[in-house]
């Protein structure tokens, strides 16, 4: 998914988000994984407030910080694809 937008005056315009590279659908469904506090409307998740809650579902016990480092222990070496979303600095 990728998402661009242009900030004029505080308020989004021109917003463009594409999911592999296509426009998404008005009518379709869609699965994303976020944190919880943005999930349920914290900070810039305000769009997730119009999201049933019943429709939300928790993967994870703990904050981002410990499921990430569970995570890296479990799956090490941790290798991304190359999106160009993570960059490693040698």
């Amino acid at each position: 998914m990728s998402v661009t937008y242009r900030n004029k005056n505080g308020k989004v315009k021109d917003l463009q988000i594409l999911v592999d590279g296509k426009p998404v659908e008005n009518k379709k469904i869609y699965t994303l994984a976020t944190n919880e506090y943005i999930a349920f409307g914290g900070s810039e998740g305000w769009p997730f407030k119009r999201i049933d809650d019943a429709k939300k579902q928790a993967v994870g016990k703990g904050n981002v910080r410990t499921i990430l480092e569970n995570g890296i222990k479990q799956y090490s070496p941790v290798k991304p694809l190359p999106t160009g979303r993570i960059v490693e600095f040698k």
